[in-house]
């Protein structure tokens, strides 16, 4: 994972902690979808159920946007961070 931050940069992590605060593993769950890794890598990555997964993503987007939103939608926003 650290090694992935340096990849993708400070300012990712500084725009991400800006809009919220993230647990580590929520935050790990935004660097992972930052690359472009889907729910079900992730869920094998960090050895967890794609719905547990999904939900998480949910309850970013849900910090972050301050809507609902579903997991796809969370991707999307990621991407553009």
């Amino acid at each position: 994972i650290s090694t992935l931050e340096e990849k993708i940069g400070y300012t990712f992590k500084k725009k991400i902690y800006l809009c919220s605060a993230l647990s580590e593993h929520e935050y790990h769950i935004c660097l992972l979808a930052k690359i472009g890794l889907g729910t079900s890598k992730i869920a094998q990555l960090t050895v967890r159920a794609v719905s547990t997964i999904s939900t998480t993503k949910q309850r970013i987007y849900k910090k972050i946007a301050k809507e609902n939103a579903s997991a796809e939608q969370f991707d999307e926003l990621i991407k553009h961070l």
